[in-house]
């Protein structure tokens, strides 16, 4: 798949594979969009059913922001994470993570390492997302996947711009930019982070923004930059649009399924035919869970 295949804009739809009401949605993905994003600790499941649309896989490294955790060397110098998730401790490596990627995705993100207070200074996190992007892009097999380097955000743009610019340098389809959740309420701070990125990755090659439910606006139409967002699932678990407008109160489980595929529908562009309403009844009676409020 080419640069050119990417629209210029877009919001990619996270799954997990855990949700009743996201799963259902799985056969009529591939009439709304193109692609989903998976992080490694769903991902990595061995009953995992996956959607018949392009698969994108990134290491789940910010739920050592979320969760909590912490990180280790590897035997090859790279550096892994140990991630506190579902009650247990799962250690990820950047060896793990790539054999995973070449089996299930189309678009592939490095792991990127997150400043963590205590563990590991701004700068060290930074040169460690580096090294273990440039481990990757020399040890891919799959030459068809695109590979993106991730980096976390830096405030000390001076700095930050350093270890892109390495990043710049090498050969990688696309770049992913991490841990701008915490600071989503800084519409401004956003913004300054991709100008300064732009700077020195420059427009040819795509930009990722991990995280975001939008994508910010006056940014130049010349780049292409993408973003992904759970929100369309959480949104429908409460009844609500991608907006966070109240479409129905206190939604049943079919209901919910309605508000998943509007969802979809309005991140894809699409609408929703007659035919997908009418398969849609069928889905829901064969399935084997209760469908009950």
């Amino acid at each position: 798949m080419s640069y050119s295949d990417i629209s210029r804009r877009k919001i990619i739809p996270v799954i997990s594979g855990k949700h009743f009401a996201e799963k259902l949605t799985y056969p009529y993905l591939p009439l709304l969009l193109d692609e989903v994003l998976i992080s490694y600790p769903y991902a990595d499941n061995p009953d995992l059913q996956l959607p018949d649309v392009d698969i994108w896989v990134d290491s789940g490294s910010f739920g050592l922001i979320r969760y909590g955790g912490g990180i280790f060397t590897c035997d090859d110098d790279t550096t892994g994470i140990k991630l506190n998730f579902n009650s247990e401790v799962m250690e990820i490596t950047p060896m793990m993570l790539l054999d995973l990627q070449e089996k299930i995705a189309s678009t592939a993100f490095t792991m990127d390492i997150p400043a963590l207070s205590g563990i590991t200074t701004p700068e060290d996190a930074l040169e460690k997302s580096v090294l273990n992007a440039c481990w990757a892009l020399e040890n891919r097999r799959k030459r068809n996947m695109r590979l993106y380097a991730s980096i976390g955000v830096c405030e000390n743009f001076q700095i930050w711009k350093k270890y892109v610019q390495r990043l710049a340098e090498e050969d990688f389809d696309g770049i992913a930019v991490g841990g701008l959740v915490p600071l989503i309420k800084k519409p401004g701070f956003v913004k300054k982070v991709i100008s300064e990125l732009l700077s020195v990755w420059g427009m040819d090659r795509p930009v990722h923004v991990f995280g975001l439910s939008k994508i910010p606006e006056d940014i130049s139409e010349k780049c292409t930059i993408t973003s992904d967002s759970s929100t369309w699932i959480r949104y429908a678990a409460s009844g609500k649009d991608t907006e966070g407008h109240l479409i129905i109160a206190d939604p049943s489980s079919i209901e919910i399924f309605h508000c998943a595929l509007n969802n979809l529908a309005a991140i894809g562009g699409k609408g929703l035919s007659t035919n997908m309403f009418r398969g849609i009844k069928t889905a829901l009676i064969n399935t084997q869970e209760n469908p009950g409020r």
